[in-house]
């Protein structure tokens, strides 16, 4: 017996799962509640992550590969903020 996929289904099937960063957006808000600018050479200096690192968590277009617990502490405790707003999952067509 054949089965119909349905367009939802398919799309499921074709997708992939990967974790982003929303640290561009906690950094935008906490710059507008301090009412400056916040650099990347900044948060690297405040917690002592690379710049290189700083950078790839910067950008929602990266898929964060390899999650170590120290840069979760650092970032989270310098935004101030909780993983659950920090990382989130994207589904994405293959």
């Amino acid at each position: 017996m054949k089965m119909k996929l349905t367009q939802s289904i398919r799309r499921y099937l074709m997708s992939k799962t990967v974790v982003r960063s929303a640290l561009q957006i906690l950094v935008a808000q906490k710059g507008m509640n301090e009412k400056r600018n916040i650099t990347n050479r900044e948060i690297a200096q405040a917690t002592g992550l690379s710049p290189n690192t700083v950078g790839t968590w910067m950008s929602p277009a990266n898929e964060i590969k390899h999650v170590h617990s120290d840069v979760i502490v650092a970032l989270c405790n310098w935004v101030p903020c909780d993983i659950s707003d920090l990382l989130y999952l994207d589904s994405i067509e293959q």
